[in-house]
Order: C-alpha cells, then sequence, then structure tokens
C-alpha cells in the first residue's frame, strides 16, 4: 500500500513534468487528476468528480508543486509569476498551473477553494511589491471566481486572504493597493454579505497620540507664545476619536473640549487651501506644539478633525445592539448633540476651497453610511431591497392593493403593422406605413382635395342609385362647396339656394356627365336660340370665375371703351343682386346668353357678355350682340365642360 507521502510526491513529480511539456491549461489539469486516479490521461474524456478524500490530497499535491515553483524561482531570481520549468515553455508554470486548477472546478472535478488556497499560499510566501503581480492576476480572473461553482467553496478562502495581506501593508506608502485590495473583495463578495460587520464592537484602542508638555513661555513657529492649555485640549480629542463608548460615557468632557476648538477655529484664518497643500497623502499629523498654530490654518487639516468630530458624533447618536453595551445618550444630551454637529457642518462649509460642497456630500456619505450600518446589525435582513405593496386608496371598494387585473384592450383593425394608441383613429394614422417616415417620400400624402376629386363621389351617386349618398351629407357638402366656392361662384350660389344640395352644383359644372332630371321642361328660350348646346353653358361657367377673382391681365368687357371699370363694377352689383334676390335659377339662362339672369342699376351692361379673347379687342365696338363669337370665327364651343379654375 503505498503511503500518504508518495501519492503526493507522485502528483508532484507528474504535475511538474506537464508544467514543463503542455502548454494547455484542459491538458494539466488532466494530467494532474489522471496521476491522483492512477489512470491514463485520455484526450477527450471526461473526468469524474473526486472524493473529500481524493480533495484532500489532489490539493495538498497542488500546494507542493506551488512550493517547488516558488522555490525555484527564488534560486534563478525571476519573479514568481514569469517563471518557467523549460524556455520552450510559453506561458508562466505557476500562471498555467492556477488556471488549470481553476478551470476543474466549474467542471465538477474539484471546488474553488483549491485555486483560492494556491493564491493564498502565493501572498504568504511573496514580499508586499511581489505580492502586487499575483493580485493583478486574480482582479484577471475576477469573473471566473464569481461563478456559483467556485465562489461558494472560494470566497472565504479569498476574503482571508485579503485581509492578511491588508494588515502586512502600510498605510502611509501602500494606501493605494489597500484600497485595491478592499474594491477587489466587494467586487466579488454579494451585496448581501455579512462581512464587514463589527459584531465584537472592537475599536483601534492602540492608536495613541502623544502630547509634549509645554514649559511656560514656550514659542510656536509664529514666534507666538504657545496656548498650553488648548494644545492638551486639542490633541487629548484623539483619544475620544479612537475609543468612541468611552467618550459617550465622559460626554460632558468631550462636547466641553469640541465647543472650545470650534470656537478657536472661527478666530484663526484658514491661509494654505487644500489645492495649494500639495498631495493627500494619508499620514499621521505630527502632534508637536511648535506647529499647531501652522496646522490649524491648513484647510486639510481642518477638514480632518471636523470629519472626525462628525463621525463620533454619528456613533453616538446611532442606535445600537442590544448585546453590546455601549452608552446611549438621552435627553439634553441628544439636544447637546445636536447642536454641535450643526456647528460642525458649519465650521467645514465655511473652510475655503468649496467648503459647501464639501459639506453637503460629507452629510450625505454619513447618511449613507448610517443606513448600511443598520442594515448589517440587523443581520442584512433580505427585505430592506424589497419595496413593499402600495396601500389601497381609504375609498377603495377592493382590499386588493393592485386593484382589478389589468384588461388589455384588443388591437384595432387599422393596427395593421402592430402599433396600438388607444383609439382607433390614432390607430389608423400611425399604421399608415410600416415605419410612418416612408409616409413622407409618397407621392400622395393625404393633402387637400380639389373639387373634381370631391365632387366625384357625387357624380357616381347620380348615375348610380346604389352608390353612398353623399350629396345631402352636412360636413361633406360644407367641405365641398368650400372648394367650389374658388372655382364656380354661379355653382356655389345655386347649391347654397338648395340648401347644400351637391348635386345642383355638379349639374351647373359637369352638365355632360349629369342625367337630365326626371320630368325636365324644354330649354329657355335663350337656349333655343343658341340651338340648345351645351357648349354655351361650359364657356359661361368659364367665365364665372373672373367675377369671383378678376385676373389680372385681361381685363372685363365693358359696353364701351372709356367705361371698363364702371362696366366691371355694375356687372358684379348684378351678380351679387342675383344672389341676394333669388332671381337666377340653378338652371336658366337670359336671353342673351349672361350667367345669371339679375340686372344691376345698369343692367343693358351688366348683361353684356363676359367671353372672348380680350378685353383689349372689345375695346370701341360697343357691346356685342349675343351670339357674336360664332359670328367672327371664333368656335362657339368655348372651354370644355367639365374645365375647372383650380384656386
Amino acid at each position: 500500500m503505498t503511503s500518504y507521502t508518495d501519492e503526493v510526491a507522485r502528483i508532484e513529480n507528474g504535475v511538474l513534468e506537464a508544467l514543463g511539456t503542455r502548454t494547455s491549461v484542459d491538458d494539466v489539469g488532466r494530467v494532474a487528476v489522471s496521476l491522483l486516479l492512477a489512470q491514463p490521461s485520455e484526450e477527450g474524456a471526461s473526468l469524474k468528480p473526486l472524493s473529500p478524500t481524493q480533495h484532500t490530497l489532489f490539493g495538498n499535491g497542488l500546494q507542493v508543486v506551488v512550493s517547488s515553483l516558488l522555490d525555484a524561482a527564488l534560486e534563478e531570481g525571476t519573479p514568481a509569476m514569469e517563471y518557467k520549468l523549460s524556455s520552450a515553455a510559453k506561458v508562466p508554470s505557476l500562471r498555467l498551473l492556477l488556471d488549470a486548477s481553476l478551470s476543474l472546478a466549474p467542471q465538477g472535478v474539484t471546488h474553488g477553494g483549491i485555486p483560492a488556497a494556491l493564491l493564498e499560499q502565493v501572498f504568504d510566501s511573496l514580499t508586499v511589491a511581489e505580492c502586487e503581480v499575483p493580485f493583478a492576476y486574480l482582479e484577471e480572473r475576477l469573473s471566473d471566481f464569481k461563478q456559483p461553482a467556485v465562489r461558494a467553496r472560494a470566497a472565504l478562502t479569498l476574503q482571508r486572504a485579503c485581509n492578511l495581506l491588508i494588515h502586512r501593508l502600510s498605510k502611509s506608502q501602500n494606501s493605494l493597493f489597500a484600497g485595491q485590495l478592499l474594491i477587489f473583495l466587494a467586487k466579488l463578495l454579494p451585496l448581501m454579505e455579512r462581512s464587514g460587520v463589527n459584531l465584537q464592537g472592537a475599536f483601534h484602542t492602540e492608536n495613541s497620540t502623544p502630547v509634549e508638555d509645554v514649559a511656560e513661555g514656550a514659542l510656536d513657529s509664529l514666534g507666538k507664545t504657545v496656548d498650553a492649555e488648548f494644545y492638551g485640549t486639542f490633541w487629548s480629542l484623539q483619544a475620544a476619536f479612537s475609543n468612541p463608548p468611552q467618550a459617550g460615557i465622559e460626554w460632558s468632557e468631550t462636547a466641553r473640549a469640541v465647543k472650545i476648538v470650534l470656537e478657536r477655529l472661527k478666530k484663526d484664518p484658514v491661509t494654505l487651501t487644500e489645492a495649494a497643500s500639495g498631495s493627500s497623502i494619508s499620514a499621521k499629523y505630527l502632534s508637536g506644539s511648535r506647529l499647531l498654530s501652522l496646522q490649524l490654518r491648513d484647510a486639510t487639516f481642518r477638514r480632518h478633525f471636523l470629519v472626525q468630530c462628525l463621525i463620533l458624533f454619528q456613533f453616538l447618536e446611532a442606535p445600537h445592539a442590544a448585546k453590546q453595551a455601549w452608552p446611549v445618550l438621552k435627553g439634553r444630551q441628544i439636544e447637546e448633540l445636536k447642536a454641535l454637529q450643526e456647528s460642525v457642518y458649519e465650521s467645514l462649509a465655511s473652510v475655503p476651497e468649496r467648503g459647501p460642497e464639501f459639506a453637503a456630500t460629507i452629510r450625505q456619505l454619513l447618511l449613507d453610511e448610517s443606513s448600511w450600518a443598520a442594515w448589517k446589525q440587523a443581520s442584512c435582513p433580505k427585505e430592506a431591497f424589497e419595496r413593499p405593496a402600495a396601500a389601497p386608496p381609504a375609498a377603495a371598494k377592493t382590499t386588493d392593493p393592485l386593484g382589478p387585473p389589468f384588461k388589455r384592450r384588443k388591437p384595432s383593425r387599422d393596427a395593421v403593422f402592430g402599433v396600438t394608441l388607444g383609439t382607433e383613429e390614432l390607430d389608423r394614422l400611425w399604421n399608415l406605413t410600416e415605419d410612418n417616415l416612408s409616409g413622407l417620400a409618397a407621392e400622395d400624402r393625404g393633402g387637400f382635395k380639389t373639387v373634381s376629386q370631391l365632387m366625384e363621389p357625387v357624380l357616381e351617386e347620380m348615375t348610380d342609385p346604389e352608390a353612398p349618398s353623399l350629396s345631402k351629407s352636412t360636413m361633406y357638402s360644407w367641405r365641398t362647396l368650400r372648394m367650389v366656392a374658388r372655382v364656380n361662384l354661379r355653382a356655389f350660389v345655386a347649391s347654397v339656394q338648395a340648401k347644400g344640395d351637391l348635386q345642383v352644383a355638379a349639374r351647373i359644372m359637369y352638365p355632360s356627365r349629369c342625367p337630365e332630371p326626371a320630368g325636365a321642361g324644354t330649354a329657355s328660350s335663350g337656349e333655343a336660340q343658341e340651338g340648345g348646346k351645351q357648349e354655351d353653358v361650359e364657356m359661361a361657367e368659364a367665365s364665372a370665375a373672373p367675377v369671383a377673382s378678376p385676373s389680372a391681365g385681361g381685363g372685363l368687357a365693358a359696353s364701351d371703351a372709356g367705361d371698363g371699370e364702371e362696366g366691371r363694377s355694375d356687372a358684379d352689383a348684378g351678380l351679387l343682386g342675383a344672389v341676394a334676390e333669388g332671381e337666377a335659377g340653378p338652371e336658366t339662362a337670359s336671353e342673351d346668353g349672361q350667367i345669371g339672369g339679375g340686372r344691376g342699376p345698369r343692367g343693358d351692361e351688366a348683361d353684356s357678355p363676359r367671353t372672348g379673347p380680350s378685353g383689349d379687342e372689345r375695346a370701341g365696338s360697343g357691346s356685342p350682340a349675343p351670339g357674336s363669337q360664332a359670328a367672327s370665327g371664333e368656335d362657339p364651343s368655348g372651354p370644355a365642360g367639365d374645365a375647372e379654375m383650380e384656386p
């Protein structure tokens, strides 16, 4: 039977040989486990979990390998994390061994305590300066150590190793390294980890501050006499800061000393700001009597002292666990503490270089610290991170704080692209296109419709009895007549007299497309004279637009060359008179061919035709007789019946 020592030696020799010849992390781990199980290492074969006894033997064997690597690196004079067993190795041997042990834990072969124990051994074997390199490796593998299968057994070991390393560090020379270790532990441990709780209530009472015996008449650095009483009072507060429970027991003496120092700080101005004092190295201040007058004028020194006072006051004010026999201030003592606390904040805000901002930051930090300490003393309850349910209103009919279950509205049929905004109209607007941006490039962006588009449903209604009826719709009629008034004033007037019937306007604007009404009589005398052609009516429609909005360049026909403007005014007056008196019917034409049979004060001039090439050609020729266009060789048909003048 092989002894325990022989098994460890066999694992050591096999792993060292693998580290010198293998470069893969998986190969090294497989070789180490195969040596333990006394089985050949087959590539691709699955590894079985080790038993507790095998775990212990495997861990001890790897620790012996680590010791051999550290000794070999020391003899060669090479840093431990850079030492290689052979010149052909690409990866340092110690780093390869740590990676191999770490890769076995997620597979379930070993637990995470083995790589953590190896790192703890490395930290214990190296100096403080050399420990920064393996700690950098530890930070690189933080995500691996945070895996549940690894952290369950590695957290406590790594926490112990980091705490022991922190105790070895110098507070003045290695403060940055100590902060990196604390940040690493904060990242490694979960939020509800109970570590960091001072359950025993231990304080650093060994941190004593020496106080000199000031001789009578001694001078300080400024050549002034040293105030021996104030000097002793100021530095005696350091004992209260290092032992807060004792300060609570001797509260009256502590409060008196703080008041004396605050009064002195009000008298001595700050001459050296924090920005001018240089680097902020955490060093312990000297307590010589000759330096105190200069130290009180230093902004950094003053802020250190005032923050110490605030930390002490928070401890004495906050509640503590019942098993800790610490003093508790009551009644007037609490009131005195509150007053001193506000005085300290005022003195802190008066220090130059953004004093109010610094005081506000310290106040918030101490508030957060008190909440964290209370949560730790309550054994880190999970309920502190769960928001309680909201209470129902006083007049609520149900006791369910969440109210009735939410009923999701069914999507509208217009929500073809899945956008639902609560109403059918909004759903329709937001689902016109897939992304609502492609609609900006469309030719038809849903602008104002023309008269032809608005009148098209009315024409279909007149020809097809089964078509939807829009001519009698008040809203549709109002929208359409607004556009008709800009194009054909006669059609607009006739439709208004017919109580907004759009079919009346359609018969005037588009006579060729409208069927004849039932029981229609013979044409008027004026139509008989022109041969009953619809073209004359269409010509009159085209000439109606200048009546509503005269063109700038053509001019209107007048009865004679010298009375153009007067004839234009009389013609407009005659048309408006027809609208007011209702003399013109929707389908009648005057004997002279004039649209709207109404006459103004000078009806003979208003009846003059308003069509022709231009006003200049008709000037001086008198009023042409009816049918003068045909006599002069012009096309009697005039503009097409469906022609419109768009706005």
